[in-house]
This record gives C-alpha cells, structure tokens and sequence, in this order.
C-alpha cells in the first residue's frame, strides 16, 4: 500500500490463542482459517478486484478507480458484462469451498498523493504477472488493491467507519495463509513521468477543492519518489507477509533479467519486533503518528504467525537469510514440520542451525524434516579425510543420525544437496537409524530405481535387502560382495531402506491412517499446464517458467512445448523434479529446433533416458540460442553422452552443460574428449557422480591440454571406495 492520503492506523484489541479481537463486537480472525479471511472481508467491507477488470483498464489504456467509483464499473466477457469487484457472496463461496479462487495482496508504493499509479506503470506489472496466474491455475485471480479496495478520501461517516475496521486488521491480507502477496517496489522513471506530463496525460482522481471527481493533468499531481522499503506501510507489508508459513507466498514481481534469481526467489525471513523497530524508525509514514501503532502490530503479529506455526517452508534462502533465520529459529515453538529448499549456507552458520533442529530433534517436536543445500565449489585441502569431515553433507546426516537413537518424533527425513553424498557418511546414518524405531521416509540420495545396478543384480535386490544385518561396517563401506559392481551407495541405501520398512510396519494401521488423512481444504487449487500453454502462445509477457517438483508428466509438457515452439519471450524453462521421460523430452527437442528466445533449459532429475538425450542432442545441432542445458539424473548412459558430445562439435552457443550422476563411464568421457579438442564455446560441464574412471580421467585431461582456441584447467575430486580411489567430480573447467 505504501504512502497513500488515505491511511491513519487504527490499532485493535487481542485475544488468546493468537488471533485477534475486535473491540466492538468481539469477533476473532484468524490467520489461517479461510471462513475468518472471509468474514473479515465482508465485515469491514473491502471488495476484491477481479483482475480481468485491470486487465481491461490496462488495453484501455485507463488509470485504476478509486473504490467509490469502481463500485460502479463493469467490463466485457465472453459469457457478457461482468462486475470489477468481486461480490461478497461470491468470497463466501471461496471460503466455503465451492469457488477456486487466487486471492493476491498488492503491495506497492503510491506514486502521487492524489492517485496510486497516475502513469500505469505498476498496472502493466501487475497485469502480466496474474495473467499468467490466472493460465496457470485455470481460477480466477482476486485482488486486494487499496485504492480500489477501500474507500478513499473523501468518505461518508459509513465508509470511514468500514475504512477503520479495515485498517484494524489490514495485517491479514498480508499474512493470512489463504492469500499472496504481489510486490511492486519499482515507480515510474523519471523518463515515463516526464513523457506522459508533455502528452499532456489526464488522470481522474478526486479534487478536494471542487468536491468532484475530475480529469487533472499529471503535472498537477503531488508526486511521491521515496523507495519501496523507504516507507512505513511497505515496510509493514513486507514483514507481514513474511510471517506465512511458505515464504514462496511472497514474491516480488517486477525485477530485470539481472535481478531475477536472487531478488524474485529470495526468502524473506521473519524480522524480531525490536530489530523492525529500528528499522522503521527513520522510514517515512503518511501521518507520523501511524509509527508507534504499527511498531506494536508487528509485535503482535510476529508472536501470533511465529509462535503458532507448525509447518515451515523456507525456499531460496542466501547465507544472509539463512543467518537471520538461525537467529529467530528458537522462537518457533510449536514446529512440527521444516523444509529448508535450495539454502545456502556458511559453515559456522549451518553449525548454529543444525544445533537448533538437533534440540527440537532431542525434544520429539519435529516430525517432519526436508533439506536442500546449495553447496560451493569443493574445499582444495589435500588430506581428504581431514576435508570430509567439514563438508555440510557430512554435517547435516551426522547431525541427525546422532539423534536417532532417542529421538520417537521424526518420521520423515529428506535430504538434498547438488552432490551425491558420501557412502562413509550414508552407512553412519544407516547404522544409526537401526536404532530408531520411528522413521519411515527416508530419502538422501536419489531415487533408488537410478542408482547403477547391473541387470544381472538387480534380481539379487530381494534377497540381499532380507540379508542387511548389524554385521555392516560404515567406516570400511564394506558393501556386499554381490554388489562390487554397484555404486558404492547402494549398500548404505539398502540399510536404510530395510530399517524404514521395519519401522512402518510397527507403526499400527491406525497411526499410518492419521498421518496420511487431512481434512485442511488446498490453499489454491492444482497447476493448469494446459490452460497455461493457451497463454504462452498469445501476446505474453512472461519470460520465465518454474515447474519444478510439480508432478509435470510427458502429456503436460507436450502440451507446453507445443506452446513454446511459437512464443517469443521465454528465456529460461526449470522442470526440475518431474516425471518427464523421452516423449517429454522429444516434445522439447522440437522447441529447440524452432524456438529462437530460450536460453536454458532444466529436465534434472527426469526420466529423458537415452532416446531423449538423442533426441535433445539432434536439436541442439540446430539450435543457436540456447547456452545451458541441465539434464542431470536422467540415466542417458554413454550412448546419451555420446549423442550429445556429438552435438556439441556442432554447436557453437552452449556455455553450461549438466551431466551429473548419469551413469556415464569412461566410454562416454573419451567422447567428449574428443569434442573438448576443438569446442571453443562450453566453459563448464558437470559430470559429477557418474562411474568415470582412470581412463576417462586421463582422455578428458589430456583433450584439455591438447584444446588450441583456450587455456583450459579441470578440477578433481575425489574419494574412496573398497575398490580404491573412483572419480567423483569431474568438470567446473574453466578457459
């Protein structure tokens, strides 16, 4: 909301059980039921927008109305004239459950005292990013935006009485678990304001001295220049809407190409009451005396989301967030689930964190733990012994294993990081799990099905799984003698995957039952990959897409590739995590061969095999656009490797290739040594976890040396098997 004219706090009462009263009638809101968000609504009178009418102001060409006026306001559909707020009954229905609906809050500055975006320039943001919600979800897109929302100055003793009942409460939209918030920090440029004042632009606001609403010219406004996180209210709205329990729920959505990853993606991390207070001291309000009530409300609000919070889900977190968060970690008393995506981390940092969860570990609080870190480039010690033991895969299984044995709290552990761990550190965990009775979802390395197993033992699984014994040794990784020829990871996952089948079956049928049943309603309703395609292949303005872990199948991304191979404005596509295999993945070879935008393309952890890496790799002989391809864990083999070194002699665009844990051998290596000798444009591959031996080692080394456009240097990695010494990183070579 920002500086506006129309803003003068008005604090509330609180009750128990962290939710809050309003004085004169005693009603209670809470922020995480979506009947309350509903009766809040109705109550204090505010009316979503429906983000088709912006839409329509938009091709129009028109400025937002304020709420008297917007009352008034239709626009066309298909099935005919439809209202620009949404209805009361219409929210009633979206709480009870009978209309899908995404409800976004609008954070944003005010441009001008008289009117919040006299240019449209936060119009046309706020336009694209919820059409492209509104594809994707295939649900309408409801909004809450102050100056239409609200009734603006000047209101009748009714309005300002609803108008005060809102502003009581305005932290809920803000914070609530049913809605989103959408942040606009950007404001006109100089350039577009000057431009539109010598168009002579109009923009119809209310005029105090006439008492009328009327057209001004935009050089008349009061115009406003101060920062998003210069103003109090923006400030407010930040914090607030970093209180949900997943952090995803608020996005900035207006930032540059530049900015994208680590503004758009980055956690915001909850904020204690006395460090905001500092923070906003110096900010700017509308009416100072607005300060003191919203120091106080953050208070509130901070003790109500934080303390009352069971289920936490925390993505993008850069080691300042992480930092911030093991600084209020211990204020979540009542966690019962964390997950921790994609966070990077310092290792004194992830020291204090793992000492947090390890409490809440030792306490039986926690039943549910996921982990995703992002790790640096390898530490360069020379003994590797001494280097294991400080590597944050290490400190995050050994922390937890070390709860294990007392620990009847924890059912599910998921563990991530953009490496394979270590077999010494997986059979520690597995021999500390023994000692548990407990856990039943164990997941810390790939899925199972991947690791590389020869076909002629894979028929040895059942019997060698009834076998796992407390005979195993983990510091030896002395593995099976039946699985020589196995990744030296099977014989630690096969442990853990005994023991967790062990524990489900104590568990009664009863407990299994409760754990699996919810009756809490979905917050939005399923991604549309179909409907979201309809979009792409009209005038868009999206420029990047995330289905990552999204359960998208071959039928979804065939019905996305379809719409990619006419659209103009994708530059990056991320289908991390699903369960695309080579029909997928041929779908999005024919994109390569025609797409002229796309820059990069993520199908890691996929099922694209070999007749999908052929297919990309004939694609990418055609393709000029494209610099980084990740097709990490999708089980493509030499003859995938050799499809795609192939390739690559002919390419001359792409920089980045991601190759990890494919089980690629010494075979698939020399083929690309041999492309190595002469590519000029690939500055970094990645072949981590793959079986590359000695030979491998010794073509791809040899290619660099030999490469005549670049200087070149590898980096190895490398660690122990029963077998000796196996390559385990091979690539991050630079020119």
């Amino acid at each position: 909301m920002g500086t506006c004219p129309c803003y003068s706090f008005v604090g509330g009462a609180w009750g128990a059980e962290g939710k809050e009263t309003k004085e004169e009638d005693g009603v209670e809101y809470a922020s995480d039921d979506a009947m309350d968000l509903a009766q809040f609504l109705i109550s204090a009178d505010i009316r979503l927008v429906r983000a088709e009418f912006l839409w329509s102001l938009c091709e129009a060409q028109a400025s937002i109305p304020r709420r008297q006026e917007a009352e008034d306001e239709s626009f066309e559909t298909p099935q005919g004239k439809q209202t620009a707020l949404v209805r009361h009954d219409e929210v009633s229905s979206w709480a009870a459950g009978r209309c899908p609906a995404l409800i976004c809050s609008i954070s944003h500055c005010w441009e001008a005292r008289e009117h919040s975006d006299p240019c449209g320039h936060q119009l046309q943001i706020i336009c694209d990013c919820t059409r492209l919600y509104a594809a994707a979800y295939d649900a309408p897109v409801w909004l809450f935006l102050d100056q239409t929302s609200l009734f603006q100055f000047r209101r009748t003793p009714e309005q300002d009485k609803t108008f005060k009942l809102a502003m009581s409460h305005m932290h809920l939209l803000y914070c609530h678990e049913y809605t989103m918030t959408l942040r606009v920090h950007s404001i006109s440029s100089d350039e577009l304001w000057e431009q539109r004042v010598k168009e002579g632009h109009l923009v119809t606001v209310y005029h105090e001295e006439s008492g009328a609403v009327r057209a001004l010219p935009l050089k008349d406004l009061t115009r406003n220049q101060s920062e998003y996180l210069e103003r109090g209210w923006c400030q407010a709205e930040y914090e607030w809407s970093g209180t949900r329990g997943q952090s995803a729920r608020n996005q900035r959505i207006d930032v540059t190409d530049e900015e994208f990853a680590f503004v758009t993606l980055r956690c915001k991390v909850p904020m204690r009451p006395e460090e905001f207070r500092k923070r906003v001291s110096g900010l700017k309000f509308t009416h100072r005396s607005d300060a003191e009530p919203v120091y106080q409300l953050q208070e509130k609000v901070f003790m109500e989301k934080i303390t009352k919070c069971k289920h936490l889900r925390l993505e993008f977190l850069d080691y300042d967030a992480t930092a911030e968060l093991v600084e209020i970690l211990s204020c979540y008393t009542s966690l019962e689930k964390i997950a921790l995506l994609n966070f990077k981390s310092t290792d004194s940092v992830l020291k204090e964190l793992l000492g947090c969860l390890k409490l809440m570990l030792t306490n039986n609080t926690l039943e549910d733990l996921q982990m995703e870190v992002i790790l640096e480039e390898p530490r360069t010690d020379e003994d590797l012994p001494d280097r294991l033991i400080q590597w944050q895969g290490y400190m995050i299984l050994d922390a937890v294993a070390g709860t294990l044995a007392k620990n009847f709290s924890l059912k599910s552990f998921r563990f991530r990081y953009n490496s394979t761990p270590n077999a010494a550190d997986l059979a520690h965990f597995a021999v500390s799990m023994r000692k548990n009775t407990t856990l039943v979802n164990v997941d810390v390395i790939r899925p199972f099905d991947e690791l590389s197993i020869r076909e002629e033992d894979r028929a040895a699984l059942p019997r060698l799984l009834e076998d796992v014994d407390s005979s195993y040794s983990f510091r030896g990784v002395s593995l099976f003698e039946d699985f020589n020829h196995c990744d030296p990871w099977v014989g630690p996952v096969l442990m853990i995957r005994k023991v967790a089948e062990q524990n489900a079956a104590r568990l009664s049928q009863s407990m299994q039952l409760e754990e699996q049943i919810s009756t809490r309603r979905p917050i939005w309703p399923p991604v549309k990959c179909e409907a979201l395609a309809k979009l792409l292949k009209e005038k868009s303005a999206v420029t990047r897409l995330f289905f990552n872990n999204a359960n998208v199948d071959d039928m979804m991304a065939e019905a996305l590739a379809r719409a990619l191979k006419q659209n103009k404005t994708v530059t990056e596509i991320g289908l991390m995590g699903n369960q695309i295999g080579h029909t997928g993945a041929e779908a999005f070879a024919g994109v390569l061969k025609e797409n002229k935008t796309l820059r990069r393309l993520n199908l890691s952890r996929n099922q694209v095999g070999v007749t999908g890496a052929q297919a990309l790799a004939e694609a990418l002989k055609k393709n000029s656009t494209v610099k980084s391809i990740d097709l990490d864990r999708n089980q493509i083999g030499d003859a995938g490797a050799e499809a795609l070194s192939e390739a690559l002699m002919v390419n001359k665009t792409v920089t980045r290739i991601g190759l990890s844990e494919n089980q690629i051998t010494d075979a698939g290596a020399e083929a690309f040594a041999e492309t190595f000798k002469m590519n000029e444009t690939v500055t970094d591959i990645c072949l981590v976890g793959n079986q590359i031996g000695d030979a491998g080692e010794q073509a791809l080394t040899q290619a660099l040396q030999e490469n005549k456009y670049a200087y070149c240097q590898i980096e190895w990695f490398r660690y122990l098997t029963p077998s000796g010494p196996a390559s385990w990183m091979l690539g991050r070579y630079s020119r």
